[in-house]
């Protein structure tokens, strides 16, 4: 398996995805629609998951690099999902779940 992603201060989602495509068959990493964002969260969920599992078994093939690289990713990637749904709510929604 090659390295990890260096860290980066910025999510370079473009790199990332290059990336995860490299090391992994999943889904499509380059939908950017909110469903095809909410389905790489899910997957990445899935791995981390996966491999965590790995690590509290003393696997011989957990890596605990890869994992951490993919529970950044991860943040990320629920980080960006969450400000496009802000950015795409109505101005008025605020306003509507004060009045119910």
């Amino acid at each position: 398996m090659s390295r990890p992603l260096s860290p980066s201060r910025r999510h370079d989602r473009f790199a990332v995805i290059a990336w995860l495509s490299g090391q992994f068959t999943g889904p499509d990493f380059r939908d950017t629609t909110q469903a095809g964002r909410s389905a790489l969260i899910a997957w990445l969920d899935h791995r981390c998951r996966t491999m965590r599992a790995q690590g509290i078994a003393d696997a011989y093939q957990y890596d605990l690099p890869l994992h951490t690289e993919l529970l950044r990713i991860l943040a990320a990637e629920k980080a960006e999902l969450a400000a496009i749904e802000i950015r795409s709510a109505p101005l008025d929604a605020g306003r509507r779940l004060r009045a119910a």
